[in-house]
């Protein structure tokens, strides 16, 4: 064999092993965006599991499932006061979908806008609002357990599927909380 062809052949092999590996990345791209657009897919889809009838009469929130993703008031996050021209839990009850309506619960880096709402049981005072996010469309949802005797929100805020949500319920239920301090 020829120095000329010895050259030949490893610059083929290299070449070829750069188009391979070429592929490879191309393939694992192509795999990770056709899983994050069936992860967005299953978000839309996928219905927020309605709090059970025994929650809804003890007046609870559903439990955190242990995700970052997730945060509910408790020991580590106080439930939202009444706005202070709030009479009952009718008038919260119309501030806070006033603030949401309105737009005021956009973050700086929150695109989200609000997707649907309705009002789980009205003996309870307990609502839900679906919020789409951004450009993959994953689902976040709030729900909100209006308490006339203590006059707080109690909130549960978290996303459909995944794990990491950039903050976005935190900053979510935080402009809530300020919306509603200057209503």
């Amino acid at each position: 064999m020829t120095l000329v062809a010895i050259v030949a052949f490893a610059a083929t092999s290299a070449l070829s092993r750069r188009s391979t590996a070429i592929r490879g990345i191309r393939t694992v791209s192509a795999l990770q965006l056709a899983s994050f657009a069936c992860l967005s897919a299953y978000s839309n889809l996928g219905a927020w599991p309605a709090p059970s009838e025994a929650h809804l009469a003890a007046r609870e929130l559903a439990p955190l499932d242990g995700r970052p993703c997730c945060i509910r008031s408790g020991p580590s996050h106080a439930p939202i006061p009444f706005p202070r021209g709030a009479r009952g839990v009718d008038t919260a009850r119309a501030l806070v979908r006033d603030a949401i309506l309105g737009g005021r619960l956009r973050a700086p880096h929150n695109s989200a806008r609000l997707l649907r709402e309705r009002v789980l049981d009205e003996r309870y005072a307990h609502a839900h609002y679906a919020f789409r996010i951004g450009l993959f469309r994953f689902v976040d949802d709030v729900e909100l357990l209006f308490d006339g005797s203590k006059r707080v929100i109690h909130f549960r805020s978290a996303l459909r599927v995944g794990q990491g949500d950039m903050g976005a319920n935190a900053d979510r239920i935080a402009a809530l909380r300020a919306a509603l301090a200057a209503a």
